[in-house]
C-alpha cells in the first residue's frame, strides 16, 4: 500500500511540478471492535464463503461472552455481537473482507490494508476538490450503512507539492473540519512520503 501511493503521489507531481495532490488518512474508531457479526458473515457469503467454511468463521465469531472483573466483583456476562479478535491471526483478513466494498463507493483512488485507509486524488481545479469532498460524504454515509464510525478529530488532510503556494481547501468528514500535516504514518512507518506544501 505505502510503495503504491507513493509512486502514484510522485508520478503525479512530477508529471506537473506546481500540480498538487490532496491525501486524506483516515481514522477508524475501534475498527477491529465495531465489525457487526452478521454483516460480516453476510459479506463473506456474498464473497463465496459457505458449507463448513462458513460454520467455523460463524462459530470464530458468535457466542462470545464478556464481563468486568474489578477488585472482587465481577459484572454479569453480555453477548458480543461486533468486533473480530484484534491479535489472531483471522482479525485482519476478517477486517479487510468487510471494508472490501469501500472502494467502489467512491471515485478517488483508495488503498486500505485492515484499518489503514487513504484516499488521494491529484487536483487541478475546484471541480478536483469538490469531488474529493463528495467522495468524504459518501464514506461517511458507508460507515452509517455497515455500522462502522471514523474518529473524525482523528481524520487528517495532507497537500502534497512542490509548488511554493501551499492549496489547502477546507475538507471534512462527520462535520468535522480536517487538519492538514505534513507527515503521517503509513503502515505504522513515519516519514513524509514526498515534500508536503505545508
Amino acid at each position: 500500500m505505502q510503495l503504491r501511493s507513493l509512486d502514484s503521489w510522485t508520478a503525479a507531481i512530477d508529471k506537473n511540478s506546481r500540480g498538487h495532490v490532496h491525501a486524506i488518512f483516515f481514522d477508524w474508531a475501534k475498527a477491529f471492535a465495531k465489525v457487526p457479526h452478521q454483516q460480516l458473515l453476510s459479506k463473506l457469503q456474498h464473497h463465496g464463503i459457505a458449507g463448513s467454511a462458513l460454520k467455523l468463521l460463524k462459530n470464530f465469531l458468535v457466542g462470545r461472552y464478556q464481563f468486568v472483573r474489578f477488585g472482587g466483583a465481577r459484572s454479569e456476562p453480555c453477548v458480543v455481537t461486533s468486533g473480530v479478535v484484534q491479535g489472531s491471526v483471522l482479525g485482519p483478513l476478517l477486517f479487510n473482507v468487510y471494508v472490501s466494498d469501500l472502494p467502489a463507493v467512491v471515485k478517488t483512488n483508495l488503498v486500505q490494508y485492515a484499518d489503514d485507509c487513504t484516499i488521494f486524488r491529484e487536483v487541478t481545479s475546484q471541480d478536483d476538490v469538490d469531488e474529493l469532498q463528495e467522495d468524504l460524504a459518501l464514506i461517511d454515509i458507508w460507515c452509517v450503512n455497515n455500522g462502522m464510525q471514523l474518529n473524525a478529530k482523528k481524520c487528517v488532510a495532507m497537500d502534497l507539492s512542490r509548488a511554493r503556494q501551499p492549496w489547502l481547501p477546507q475538507y471534512m468528514i462527520g462535520g468535522a473540519v480536517l487538519e492538514y500535516v505534513s507527515t503521517q504514518r503509513l503502515l505504522d512507518l513515519q516519514r513524509p512520503p514526498l515534500e508536503s506544501s505545508r
